[in-house]
């Protein structure tokens, strides 16, 4: 991996994810990355085009470049629509990082998602292509709703070894007979996060909703609420579409 290539790429996937202006110092909050390293950085996605730039304000935000390479096909904006009002209550209520996942043939995206708005944050994913969904909860409530076919193509495309699958196989198996996902503190992450699945009328998954926070911010009493909420968000989206498609 290149370094500067992937901390460029971070940084424009933060300011596409605030979906407004935003400054150096709350990137490289958001990405990990130094603000000397990150400002430099910016001013180059600047130069061409990737990224505008305010003067008054000195802040970023998407420039024509970048928006000419984002995804315009109808189902991801059909996805992100039907998503946003929810992803925004549930980021207005806990004001955490939130998001939610879909999946386009064997690519993982994120059509909408909220960054956390305290000072210790989780990271926000690729918008445009989750590397490793099986590693979010939102992308175990995803996968967990797959076929057989489905899990077996993802299974090798995403190189896992045979003890791999074997853990990875039950706890999707588990997922789906508990309805969520949960990861608290999963690699030593520090991060607890919780997923639900939307599904469509014939119940295949349609999307999953997830919101994950800093252990620092963990408690029993929050996780039973931000566990009721988000599944709560995710049955109402799949009503939702229920509805639109009878």
């Amino acid at each position: 991996m290149i370094q500067a290539v992937d901390k460029a790429l971070l940084l424009l996937n933060a300011s596409a994810a605030t979906g407004d202006w935003v400054g150096v110092r709350e990137l490289a909050r958001l990405t990990n990355i130094k603000p000397p390293t990150a400002q430099q950085i910016l001013k180059t996605l600047q130069a061409r085009g990737y990224l505008e730039f305010d003067a008054g304000t000195r802040r970023y935000r998407i420039g024509l470049a970048a928006a000419a390479l984002a995804r315009t096909g109808s189902q991801a904006d059909r996805l992100g629509a039907l998503a946003r009002p929810h992803v925004q209550v549930l980021h207005a209520e806990f004001g955490e990082t939130t998001v939610a996942l879909a999946v386009d043939g064997a690519t993982f995206f994120c059509p909408c998602a909220c960054a956390c708005t305290q000072e210790l944050a989780t990271s926000l994913p690729s918008p445009a292509d989750v590397a490793s969904p099986h590693s979010m909860a939102c992308g175990l409530a995803l996968l967990a709703w797959q076929d057989e076919s489905f899990l077996k193509a993802y299974l090798k495309a995403q190189r896992l070894d045979g003890r791999q699958a074997a853990t990875l196989l039950p706890r999707l198996a588990s997922v789906r007979q508990s309805g969520y996902a949960e990861l608290v503190d999963d690699r030593h992450s520090g991060v607890a996060a919780y997923g639900a699945p939307v599904l469509d009328v014939s119940g295949r998954p349609l999307l999953a909703l997830g919101l994950s926070l800093p252990l620092a911010r963990f408690t029993a009493t929050r996780t039973r609420r931000v566990l009721r909420r988000v599944r709560e968000e995710a049955e109402a989206m799949s009503r939702l579409f229920k509805e639109k498609s009878a």
